[in-house]
């Protein structure tokens, strides 16, 4: 998840200026937690037929369930984005809007493959984590979360914990582990250290929030300061805070302190909210500079 997070995100966000791109929520750790799916290299060492090992690597130890694929989701939801927005933006010739989505097909071909290949999914996650991803794509494609108040977005954000912790106790009272997964990979990861609290299911909740409340400050400061602009939208801009939003998400990604698991939580949730917030800011700072010298000349 960290490159959809950390690379797609801040990419698709500068490139469209936020304005197809603001409807994308993140859903898959609920239905992770609900959907109960197994990942390959746990469900083959478990397995009693006698099937051929699978290699495991750096990003195959993912602690969270396995369906859908939420790599596969997110990618897939904010290619999507960026090919809808294209498509409407440019006003393209006939024939530009197949090969967008012949551009958008491979990537997810290999996105897929990758995940497979490593040992992390199994095929018909990566479909379903796919399909998941189009659908969050067109429907919140629909919704301008640039018109929402910052009230409803602190609303949301307590909201989305807290309702991941009374999934968690619902699926406690019935008799089941909402950390059975996490065990699994501790117990059949090949090196203990790629086992990392960045995967678990709570953190993509702290992430989620984060980042809700980072966009919904946004927003609030972008309302209230009359004197903040867009800056310039032309090519060389977009290139300057692509370039920029990138380095500042591998920047904050990299901060990854050796604590408590409570607090880790804590930091992914301030980590997230900063990284979105500053990369909106971006272009907003710029044109307000820009208006000064223009003032000042």
């Amino acid at each position: 998840m960290h490159f959809s997070s950390t690379s797609l995100l801040p990419t698709a966000f500068t490139s469209l200026q936020g304005k197809k791109f603001c409807g994308l929520p993140a859903c898959q750790s609920g239905s992770m937690l609900i959907l109960h799916g197994e990942r390959p290299y746990w469900w083959i060492k478990e397995s009693d037929n006698k099937l051929p090992s699978l290699n495991q690597y750096r990003l195959t130890c993912e602690t969270g369930p396995g369906s859908p694929s939420g790599h596969a989701m997110v990618t897939a939801a904010v290619l999507c984005t960026v090919v809808f927005a294209y498509i409407r933006l440019s006003k393209a010739r006939w024939y530009k809007p197949w090969c967008c989505w012949i551009c958008f097909a491979l990537m997810m071909l290999a996105a897929g493959v990758s995940r497979c290949y490593i040992a992390t999914h199994f095929p018909h996650q990566v479909v379903a984590g796919t399909l998941t991803g189009v659908a969050m794509a067109m429907i919140f494609l629909k919704v301008a979360l640039k018109d929402v108040s910052l009230k409803t977005y602190i609303l949301l954000v307590i909201f989305i914990p807290v309702s991941s912790v009374l999934t968690s106790a619902v699926i406690r009272m019935i008799g089941l582990d909402p950390d059975w997964s996490i065990a699994k990979a501790m117990k059949w990861c090949a090196e203990s250290q790629w086992v990392h609290p960045d995967t678990q299911p709570y953190n993509a909740v702290q992430r989620d929030a984060g980042s809700l409340l980072g966009y919904g400050i946004f927003v609030s400061i972008a309302r209230s300061s009359r004197s903040f602009q867009s800056g310039d939208s032309s090519n060389l801009f977009r290139l300057v805070h692509i370039i920029l939003s990138l380095l500042i998400a591998q920047v904050i990604e990299n901060i990854k302190p050796k604590v408590s698991t409570e607090m880790y939580y804590l930091i992914t949730f301030l980590k997230f909210g900063l990284l979105v917030n500053i990369i909106c800011l971006i272009p907003l700072l710029i044109g307000r500079r820009k208006i000064n010298s223009d003032k000042n000349s």
